[in-house]
């Protein structure tokens, strides 16, 4: 069986640290591939499309693969929020066995298994 990625995601040219405040045009691409949240690090293999977007009272990011959505006043604060929901949904998804999903949470849970996974802790 293959494996098909989703829209969005896919080999980018890099790995840029996109969380901190940059100048925005009014809707930017932004490649992600670690995540942090809850004292977890998690790691996609391939980076993951986030789109930003300035709304009237601050910024809009969403990871359309994902379904996964945040509003915030600061990019930093929107691209921490989408980051510590796909830890959140990480750590839901993959302690689900297939059979206890329906629908949508099918392609989600797979899409977690198979294409993120926890850092290796770092030697001191």
């Amino acid at each position: 069986m293959t494996f098909e990625l989703p829209s969005g995601w896919g080999p980018l040219p890099d790995d840029r640290d996109f969380a901190t405040d940059i100048s925005l045009k009014a809707v930017q691409r932004v490649p992600l591939r670690r995540f942090f949240g809850n004292g977890d690090v998690i790691v996609c293999d391939c980076a993951v499309e986030a789109v930003v977007s300035e709304a009237e009272s601050g910024f809009i990011a969403e990871i359309p693969a994902l379904k996964l959505a945040a509003a915030g006043g600061q990019v930093s604060e929107v691209v921490a929020d989408l980051s510590e929901q796909v830890v959140h949904f990480f750590n839901f998804y993959t302690e689900l066995d297939a059979d206890e999903v329906i629908g949508e949470a099918v392609h989600l849970r797979d899409v977690y298994v198979r294409q993120f996974h926890r850092a290796l802790a770092q030697a001191a």
